[in-house]
């Protein structure tokens, strides 16, 4: 099991900084934001969370933003912590870290599947070097011959003009063509 928890930050608001606000800007996996506020106005309605003035949902195109701001005198912490036994702000998530690890098919901790996934990131890292580093001597091969056809231009020019399998240029005629 894993535990879930919301992203939320204290906030001083107000004229003066006197009030103070909870701002939640991540939610649990599979946590519906609308529930989760309307659970939230149920538990103030039911008197189960006291010290919350106001909830208000600030979401827009650039973020999630959920705002729930608190009476005068009331400890953030103590609200943020009943917030998060009485809501889905945190959530346990059951998961089974099955992984193949050598052929064969295994329950592993987090830090053995951590481990495992390094291991095999860094393979696939040294795997793709290899390769690239074997194209480029294959290229670097061509690339130091055509090198040193170009130091010797001459020599390469005078080496195809008299080779006997060159076909031979007909003189441009000198008449009008019928």
């Amino acid at each position: 099991m894993i535990q879930l928890r919301a992203r939320a930050v204290v906030e001083s608001s107000g004229r003066s900084g006197d009030r103070q606000s909870i701002v939640v800007t991540e939610l649990p996996y599979q946590v519906n934001k609308a529930r989760l506020i309307e659970k939230i106005a149920d538990l103030v309605r039911e008197k189960k969370i006291e010290g919350i003035a106001d909830l208000r949902d600030e979401s827009d195109r650039e973020g999630m933003r959920i705002v729930v701001d608190l009476k005068k005198d009331v400890q953030p912490k103590i609200v943020l912590g009943n917030l998060y036994k009485h809501t889905q702000m945190q959530t346990s998530f059951g998961i089974i870290m099955l992984a193949i690890v050598d052929r064969q098919p295994r329950v592993l901790t987090l830090r053995e599947i951590l481990r495992e996934y390094l291991d095999f990131r860094r393979e696939v890292v040294v795997r793709r070097t290899r390769y690239e580093l074997a194209r480029a001597e294959e290229r670097a091969h061509i690339l130091e011959g055509l090198k040193i056809a170009l130091d010797h231009i001459d020599e390469v020019v005078a080496l195809i003009r008299r080779s006997a399998g060159r076909p031979r240029r007909r003189p441009a005629s000198s008449g009008s063509s019928g």
